[in-house]
């Protein structure tokens, strides 16, 4: 079953970590009506042992059977799926990073390495996503679909009103193909005790309501074109990292916006992926979407905050 149409892409690696994103890739696939490709990326040097090192020919009989393993478990779960595998050889990220340009959606697995060493490298999932062209999914290892009779919900996480136009059509789309609520939310965390003093010396009142209006005017086309869509948005302070994992627990996805390579951006090192978005994919409960944007001029109207902290 293909429509010609980009295909879904799912990055296996053979390990229990790739679980929730063969199923959810498989589930995706099928909702978007394209075909899947499963994709292996074997390393170019095994450190197996220094006098026995793997000859190229067993890197490669490994990396097929692991495609192999992934594309059976696609087929029993969506048999009528177009179902493709794909081995290469090297940098995974590199190469992952090339094959989304041809893909609609990549499909990651959690990283399962130890905490210090996602800090310290990057996990392949964060790196990947960072930098992308195409939207990218990270899927705990242990994710299992919601079953038909549980309520549906999908969460959007916007920063700011500006690239949210990118968020929104995801979250939207999904939303509307599978019957979910969608919750729109935005938070914003004072970094500091004298941001602190400003904040308490205007009305607070007065400016989430502000905040608010902002938002339901940015969210007003958006409900006209899908009148069928339940949204509900919530403003609120907080640490948008803390809300937001929260808000994931039991949801069908939570979906976040990045700005893509060129755009202003901070964060530890990974390009366009702030702290916010980094620590969601290591750790949200739920199958994180990351869709680049460009990031867009401020016309200085209404910028009350900047990536989940307040700058005027």
């Amino acid at each position: 079953m293909s429509t010609g149409r980009d295909p879904v892409l799912v990055a296996v690696d053979g390990t229990w970590g790739s679980t929730g994103a063969i199923s959810f890739a498989a589930d995706e696939a099928h909702r978007r009506g394209v075909a899947l490709v499963v994709a292996h990326v074997a390393p170019a040097v095994v450190p197996f042992l220094p006098v026995l090192p793997m000859s190229e020919d067993e890197v490669a009989s490994v990396g097929q059977q692991t495609l192999d393993d992934a594309a059976s478990a696609v087929r029993e779960r969506r048999p009528e799926l177009d179902v493709s595998t794909l081995l290469r050889i090297g940098s995974r990220v590199r190469h992952l990073v090339e094959l989304a340009e041809t893909s609609s959606l990549v499909v990651l697995g959690r990283d399962l390495s130890v905490p210090l060493e996602r800090v310290l490298t990057g996990s392949v999932s964060t790196r990947v996503t960072a930098r992308a062209a195409r939207p990218c999914v990270v899927v705990p290892a242990a994710w299992k679909a919601l079953g038909p009779d549980e309520p549906r919900q999908v969460v959007a996480g916007l920063g700011s009103v500006h690239g949210a136009d990118a968020v929104l059509s995801e979250a939207f789309s999904v939303a509307e193909s599978t019957g979910a609520a969608l919750r729109v939310m935005h938070t914003w965390h004072v970094p500091d005790a004298y941001g602190e003093l400003i904040l308490a010396s205007r009305d607070g009142d007065a400016l989430l309501a502000t905040v608010r209006e902002r938002f339901d005017a940015l969210l007003a086309p958006w409900r006209s074109r899908h009148p069928q869509v339940d949204v509900a948005l919530d403003v609120e302070p907080g640490r948008p990292v803390h809300v937001l994992m929260a808000a994931s627990r039991g949801a069908e996805r939570l979906v976040i916006g990045r700005t893509t390579p060129g755009s202003r951006s901070r964060g530890l090192g990974s390009l366009g992926l702030g702290s916010t978005a980094h620590a969601l994919i290591l750790s949200a409960p739920s199958p994180v979407v990351v869709v680049p944007h460009d990031e867009v001029a401020h016309d200085d109207e209404l910028v009350l905050e900047e990536r989940g902290h307040l700058v005027r």
